[in-house]
């Protein structure tokens, strides 16, 4: 993981794009746990993200990926 990924100074949002770069098969409860954050406020970021076209799910919640734009 970046060390600079912890940075007080980054959005939540680009933080999940990290996350999901790096393990396009992360969790939100990973990502969660990984950023200090509550998985709500997980599924606020990826909620925006997938708004604004820069991330999209491939497959099925159990079993598919995240897919960066």
């Amino acid at each position: 993981m970046c060390v600079e990924i912890k940075n007080f100074n980054v959005k939540t949002t680009d933080k999940v794009i990290v996350l999901i770069e790096e393990n396009k098969e992360i969790t939100i409860s990973e990502m969660a746990k990984i950023l200090e954050k509550t998985p709500r406020s997980i599924e606020r970021a990826i909620q925006s993200l997938k708004q604004k076209g820069k991330i999209k799910r491939v497959g099925s919640d159990k079993t598919g990926s995240w897919q960066v734009l």
